[in-house]
């Protein structure tokens, strides 16, 4: 006799099992292919975009920063640029002055040259008391904002018997000059 074999056999708990999972494989694949893959790829695009969005904010930000930080570099710059007509007829006018009205004996002013960055520097030579040298210093930065100080030496000299004892102050003043 022939053996019957039926196509719709009963199938035990572990049987339905394995049909269940061989069948759920490829509808898995089929939703990944319509759904899912779209959903992740919208996904990563937006945390990209999110990404370059927080860039360009920093790079406006860091390039008005860099602005404004170059108008200020600028605008003090201005301050002390010098037409070179009236160089040393200015300086030397307002530095006379303010040494008569703090008592300090002007000395010795010699211009030293010009650098190759078109920066102008002289040496000034004044005599009398600290304050009063800290306050021309001052004055001429920062009140009359004709030049920049940029070093300060400063030289005790003795008095031979009664003679007081001089305080001698060389400095360096600078001005950048307009082409």
């Amino acid at each position: 006799m022939l053996k019957y074999f039926d196509i719709l056999q009963k199938n035990d708990y572990r049987g339905k099992w394995q049909l269940l999972l061989w069948s759920l494989l490829p509808l898995l694949l089929i939703c990944y292919l319509l759904a899912f893959k779209k959903t992740f790829n919208t996904i990563s695009e937006y945390g990209s975009n999110q990404e370059k969005a927080q860039l360009s904010n920093v790079r406006k930000d860091s390039a008005s920063i860099y602005d404004s930080k170059l108008a200020a570099v600028n605008s003090w710059k201005k301050q002390y640029m010098l037409d070179s007509s009236m160089m040393d007829a200015q300086v030397i006018a307002a530095m006379n002055m303010s040494c008569d009205e703090l008592a300090l004996n002007f000395k010795e002013y010699k211009p030293l040259g010009l650098s190759s960055q078109h920066v102008w520097t002289r040496m000034v030579k004044v005599e009398g008391a600290f304050q009063s040298i800290l306050k021309l210093v001052y004055e001429l930065e920062q009140t009359n904002k004709i030049c920049r100080v940029t070093s300060l030496d400063f030289q005790k000299k003795k008095g031979s018997g009664e003679e007081p004892d001089e305080l001698y102050c060389t400095f360096y003043i600078q001005n950048v000059l307009k082409q």
